[in-house]
């Protein structure tokens, strides 16, 4: 989540009592105020001084991506009423928190990849919930599976459950890791 939900950081404008304010409309509103004789102007001051920290601690990032994914993202930030900015930012930080996860995930079993994982590492580091195991019994039966696909699913599953931010690797990442299977063998 943005924690500057409230400000937005390509206009450099903050939401205050209903409305979008600049930097300037802010002062031009405590100045109206106090010249009016009302002295109330603390929460006009506190909303420009947290505009100013953030515009502050912000850094500008450039980023090329093909017309019709910006066309995408600026549709998307249209339908949800926010900035293409804000709505960036959330994608980079909900993908750096996803990322953080699988390394941490990674870092628990030993700092090894899930690729090398063997033995009794891959039993406990994979080991899917029960509607997982039994999925993966299913397809073991059904497509023939050799131990060697089999471990190899588990391995897939237990990275998509990572790149998920998952805990434990369940049903939903064997069906997907599967599915990733019976197209690789579809393929070769």
């Amino acid at each position: 989540m943005d924690p500057f939900a409230d400000i937005d950081l390509d206009s450099e404008s903050v939401w205050l009592d209903d409305a979008w304010y600049t930097r300037e409309d802010l002062a031009r509103r405590i100045k109206e105020m106090i010249e009016a004789g009302d002295f109330r102007v603390s929460r006009p001051s506190q909303a420009l001084e947290r505009l100013e920290a953030a515009l502050a601690q912000a850094r500008v990032v450039t980023v090329r991506m093909p017309a019709d994914l910006a066309d995408a993202v600026g549709a998307t930030a249209t339908r949800l009423g926010r900035p293409v900015g804000h709505l960036v930012r959330e994608a980079v930080a909900y993908y750096l928190a996803a990322a953080a996860a699988y390394g941490a995930a990674q870092a628990e079993r030993a700092a090894q990849t899930n690729a090398r994982l063997r033995g009794p590492a891959l039993r406990r580091g994979c080991a899917p919930d029960d509607a997982g195991r039994r999925l993966l019994q299913t397809a073991v039966e059904r497509l023939g599976l050799s131990a060697r696909a089999h471990d190899k699913v588990l391995k897939v599953a237990r990275t998509i459950a990572d790149l998920e931010g998952a805990d434990a690797v369940r049903a939903s990442h064997v069906a997907e890791a599967i599915q990733y299977r019976a197209l690789d063998r579809a393929a070769g």
